[in-house]
């Protein structure tokens, strides 16, 4: 199939996307970069999506596919990452597409600078207005900002670890032997496996540039997807959270950064809490309460969060999930304001403030 080694290969998990799936296939074999391999992992899809691919296999001799049972997204891209022939790798969500530039534009950079990960921008298209919305993308503004035309590692850039970088897979073109001697493979058998994912493989750049042009689409609000899934499929994150610790301690960086990770996992919690289907979220707040004993902060620990992430854990702990629900809708309705993480944390103290002030006196 291949005379020598590509210069890229193109991962696309593949299960049942049939509507979306031509658009992603159409942005990658008419890549202006043409030596590339598009290795497309049919993840046991029961609708049109296998002979949608064999049609274009058909035609392009570049498209290799493998099918397995359905074993989710992370099995699949481990299965690209053992398979791929190219020099570099990348990740495609088979309901999103490239731009057609992104291979010829990433994998420029990638050799004139000799390194490890390449991060490009990318465009958010919504499914249901089919129109583009957050753009640029907000967590990656600090991180193009310091970093535009200069080759840094995660050393440089470990204070934009915690949620100042995109940790999504798809607009970044990895070396593949940085992925292979690094063993970094997804989680199998759990929902959002791209999120510990991203941790566990940053800490170990050493030579990362940005691409500064906007290579990939990215689409929300699909029905059925991962993402739209959040609702019921949260609980996965307290599992996320302990491996992300465990790999902080495996690379000796969890003493150093332990009241950043402290913040992310207190507030991260209650933000995919929220994010959770209505029904689910007293059990989530039980579990949430569970975690926080089980941690047991010590007054240092609590002593290094900011002062609105240690309100918080000490709340959560003590109040149940009925008090909590009831004085976040007490304070909607004394300040009249829509819900933020925030200025809501604030309120809630202020409204703690009140309360012992009117006993006291």
């Amino acid at each position: 199939m291949f005379d020598k080694q590509p210069k890229i290969t193109l991962i696309v998990p593949v299960y049942n996307v049939e509507k979306y799936l031509p658009q992603c296939m159409n942005s990658l074999v008419n890549q202006t970069l043409k030596d590339i391999e598009i290795l497309c992992i049919n993840d046991g899809s029961t609708d049109n999506s296998l002979e949608i691919l064999k049609s274009y296999a058909d035609k392009d001799n570049r498209v290799r596919i493998v099918t397995q049972q359905n074993a989710g997204q992370g099995a699949a891209r481990n299965v690209g990452i053992r398979e791929a022939k190219g020099k570099y790798l990348a990740f495609v969500d088979s309901d999103d597409w490239q731009d057609i530039h992104f291979c010829e534009k990433m994998y420029e950079i990638a050799e004139r600078n000799d390194v490890e990960l390449v991060i490009g921008r990318y465009v958010n298209f919504d499914d249901k207005s089919q129109k583009i919305v957050s753009c640029p993308a907000v967590e990656d503004i600090l991180l193009f900002e310091r970093f535009q035309n200069k080759i840094f590692s995660f050393d440089d850039a470990q204070d934009l670890y915690f949620n100042q970088i995109c940790g999504a897979p798809w607009n970044k073109l990895y070396r593949t032997d940085f992925m292979r001697k690094n063993k970094l493979y997804f989680r199998e058998g759990i929902k959002y496996e791209d999120y510990p994912h991203f941790f566990k493989m940053f800490i170990c750049v050493k030579r990362a540039v940005l691409c500064p042009d906007r290579v990939y689409f990215y689409r929300l609000n699909r029905q059925g997807s991962d993402a739209t899934d959040i609702k019921r499929n949260g609980f996965a994150f307290f599992s996320h959270f302990n491996d992300i610790e465990q790999t902080l301690k495996k690379h000796n960086r969890y003493d150093e950064l332990k009241p950043s990770f402290l913040k992310m996992k207190i507030m991260g919690l209650l933000y995919w809490m929220h994010k959770s289907a209505r029904k689910y979220r007293p059990e989530f707040y039980r579990l949430i309460q569970k975690e926080f004993q089980r941690m047991n902060l010590t007054k240092k620990d609590l002593m290094c969060l900011p002062s609105h992430v240690r309100t918080t854990y000490l709340q959560t702990k003590k109040y149940n999930y009925y008090y909590y629900t009831y004085i976040r809708r007490t304070l909607l309705k004394l300040f009249s304001v829509s819900y933020d993480e925030e200025t809501h944390l604030f309120r809630l103290r202020l409204f703690f403030f009140f309360k012992i002030k009117k006993r006291l006196l």
